[in-house]
């Protein structure tokens, strides 16, 4: 059920510490990020967990669910 309440930093950031602290050395490190498009808990500024996953190479991929990820 969607009801928008949904905390994509947390879910991202959770994701980062993940692949911060698992695998071999030298793979590649991919974050799949399936969002319907209604996160309440966003916060949109500079130096939050898509910069760490940048920064530390990691490929994401944002999957929109429903028609409010249009």
């Amino acid at each position: 059920d969607s009801s928008g309440g949904t905390n994509l930093n947390a879910g991202l950031a959770e994701a980062v510490d993940i692949l911060d602290n698992t695998g071999q050395s030298g793979s590649i490190k991919i974050i799949i990020f399936l969002t319907d498009g209604q996160g309440t808990y966003t916060y949109y500024g500079g130096g939050g967990p898509v910069d760490d996953a940048v920064d530390n190479g990691y490929i994401i991929f944002s999957i929109g669910l429903g028609g409010a990820a249009s």
